[in-house]
C-alpha cells in the first residue's frame, strides 16, 4: 500500500478457501484497511484457494505462504504480523466472518487512547442460522463486566479473553513488547492474548458484536484428544505462571484440569499431568484456596 493503513487484519488459512472467500466478502473494501492472508500450506481445494487469491489480491489484500518451517496458526499469524502495516491490528479465523457494521463500529476507537478494545462476539452454527454456544463464555464475560457487578473485573477480561479475534489491538503495543504467538498446534493464542491483556495500559469492553464466530466441528478448538489436552495443559502452565508473576492466581484450575483428565481419559493419565505440574512448580493445593470443602467440590463435579 502507498499509505500506511489504519487497520491490518491478519487471517491464517488452511484448507477452507470457500469460507475464506466468505470472510473476505464480509470485510469488504476499505481504503484504510489492509488484509493479510497467510496460507499454512493447504492440501485440499488448492485450486479454489488459488482462484480466491487471484480474485482478491490487490494493494490492500496480500497473500502469503507459511514458509517459516513452523506449522500452525501461530506461525502463520506471526508471519502476518511481520507484514502488517496498520496502526491497529485485528485477527480473524478463515472460517469466521465480520458483521456488516464492523468497520463503522471499530472506527471511533482508533482515535481513542485505548490499547485494546474487546468486542463481545456473536456465535452461530456454520450455516449461519442457528445460535452456537462455542463463544458464549466470551459474550458472558463481557456482559458480566459491563453489568458492573463484583463477579467479573477488568483483570478477568484481560486474562480470560484468550483468543485474538473480536478485538482491536494497538500495533505499537505488540511492537513495544515484541508479542508473538506460540509455535504449538493447540492454544497457540493463549499467551499472545495474555501478554496483550497484561501490558495494555487502557482497555475498553464493548457489548455490541463486530465478529461472528462460526462453529465448525473441524476446528482445532473442538479437538478433545488426550494429546491435544496435554498440549493445552502445557500452555496452561505457562499461562498460570505468567499471571501469577503479575499477582493474579488461578489456584482452582489445576484441580479442575485434573478432574477433567480423570473423567475423560481415565485415572491412568493422572501421573503424567502431575509430573507436568511439578515441573512447572504448580501446586494442586495452596494456602489461597478457601477450604477443603471447595477442593472436594472441584474433584466431585
Amino acid at each position: 500500500m502507498n499509505n500506511n493503513p489504519l487497520i491490518s487484519i491478519i487471517i491464517p488459512h488452511y484448507n477452507t478457501p470457500a469460507l475464506l472467500k466468505r470472510l473476505l466478502d464480509s470485510i469488504g473494501f476499505h481504503e484504510d484497511v489492509q488484509i493479510v492472508v497467510i496460507d499454512d500450506n493447504s492440501t485440499k481445494d488448492v485450486s479454489l484457494y488459488q482462484a480466491v487469491q487471484k480474485e482478491y489480491q490487490s494493494d490492500h489484500t496480500i497473500f502469503l505462504k507459511n514458509d517459516s518451517g513452523k506449522k500452525g496458526a501461530g506461525a502463520a499469524r506471526n508471519m502476518g504480523l511481520e507484514s502488517a502495516e496498520g496502526q491497529w491490528i485485528m485477527f480473524a479465523d478463515a472460517d469466521d466472518a465480520f458483521l456488516e457494521t464492523w468497520y463503522d463500529a471499530v472506527l471511533p476507537f482508533t482515535v481513542m487512547e485505548y490499547d485494546v478494545v474487546y468486542f463481545a462476539p456473536k456465535s452461530v452454527s456454520l450455516d449461519g442460522i442457528h445460535p452456537s454456544e462455542r463463544g458464549a463464555y466470551l459474550t458472558e464475560l463481557c456482559a458480566s463486566y459491563l453489568s458492573g457487578g463484583k463477579s467479573v473485573g477488568e483483570m478477568d477480561v484481560r486474562s480470560k479473553f484468550s483468543v485474538p479475534w473480536s478485538k482491536l489491538i494497538r500495533h505499537q503495543l505488540i511492537r513495544e513488547y515484541n508479542i508473538r504467538f506460540d509455535f504449538v498446534m493447540y492454544a497457540e493464542d493463549v499467551m499472545f492474548s495474555s501478554r496483550v491483556g497484561c501490558f495494555a495500559k487502557a482497555i475498553k469492553v464493548v457489548r455490541n458484536p463486530i465478529y461472528c464466530l462460526c462453529d465448525t466441528t473441524s476446528s482445532l478448538t473442538a479437538n478433545v484428544s488426550e494429546e491435544a489436552f496435554f498440549i493445552r495443559t502445557e500452555v496452561f502452565c505457562d499461562y498460570y505462571n505468567f499471571w501469577a508473576s503479575h499477582g493474579l492466581f488461578f489456584d482452582a484450575q489445576p484441580l479442575e484440569r485434573l478432574r477433567y483428565v480423570i473423567k475423560t481419559f481415565g485415572v491412568g493419565y493422572v501421573p503424567k499431568y502431575m509430573r507436568l505440574f511439578r515441573k512447572n512448580k504448580i501446586h494442586l493445593l495452596t494456602r489461597r484456596m478457601l477450604n477443603l470443602g471447595k477442593i472436594r467440590r472441584l474433584l466431585c463435579k
